[in-house]
């Protein structure tokens, strides 16, 4: 499992508190490289956080950051990633072979499931 970077955790907070900037503003409102940025977009969306949009402003194209709004009250500190359907399957086990030999905690059925943008992320 791994956290999400710093710089996206940043970039999900300022899309929250202002839904609609691009993603020069955001950069600019943070102090962060456009790259940096940019990149942190990319990451987000990748994993279904944001959606972006292409709009034109100031007759410059740009990309606008919006947050779904089932997601405005997350908080992205407290969020770990796990990809890869192997991973998935050793932790599985584990827990289960864990259960199994403490009898006295009953192991959940099946796992609590976040669908987001066609990958799925397991809370525990």
């Amino acid at each position: 499992m791994r956290g999400i970077p710093k710089n996206a955790q940043k970039v999900f907070g300022q899309a929250k508190s202002q839904t609609g900037m691009s993603v020069y503003q955001i950069a600019k409102s943070l102090g962060l490289d456009y790259k940096n940025a940019h990149n942190a977009v990319e990451f987000l969306e990748q994993w279904g956080f944001i959606t972006s949009e292409h709009a034109v402003r100031n007759n410059k194209p740009c990309r606008l950051v919006h947050v779904p709004s089932e997601l405005q009250g997350l908080d992205l500190v407290n969020v770990s990633i796990e990809s890869g359907e192997k991973l998935m399957l050793q932790k599985e086990n584990r827990r289960k072979a864990y259960f199994q030999t403490h009898e006295s905690v009953t192991i959940p059925d099946t796992p609590p499931l976040i669908s987001l943008n066609k990958k799925s992320l397991k809370v525990w």
